[in-house]
């Protein structure tokens, strides 16, 4: 029986680099994950030290744009704010957004 070798990148597969464990130094396996946001994602983590067997919880986000999308792509009206002081106009304006909705 042959084992797959999940080093190997999958079309579609998102790729992590490997945590290490706040504990052990271990690296730190992504169990599951979870979409919380266009720009977030939570990971549930486990350490693959089976004495250690810590377990937790991390995040990943999107947080500046280094790069805008290429012109021939129409809808850039999703793209994250780009690396300046924008970028902090940007999150108070979606959170003055977001209270008038709560109102």
């Amino acid at each position: 029986m042959t084992v797959k070798n999940r080093a190997v990148n999958e079309a579609g597969r998102l790729r992590m680099p490997p945590h290490p464990c706040p504990t052990c130094g271990a690296p730190c396996v992504v169990r599951t994950s979870e979409q919380q946001t266009a720009l977030s994602r939570l990971f549930y983590l486990r350490c693959t030290n089976a004495i250690c067997g810590w377990a937790g919880t991390g995040v990943f986000e999107i947080t500046a744009t280094i790069s805008p999308p290429s012109r021939f792509y129409q809808d850039s009206g999703n793209t994250p704010p780009e690396i300046s002081g924008c970028a902090e106009a940007a999150v108070l304006a979606e959170l003055a957004k977001s209270q008038g909705e709560l109102l």
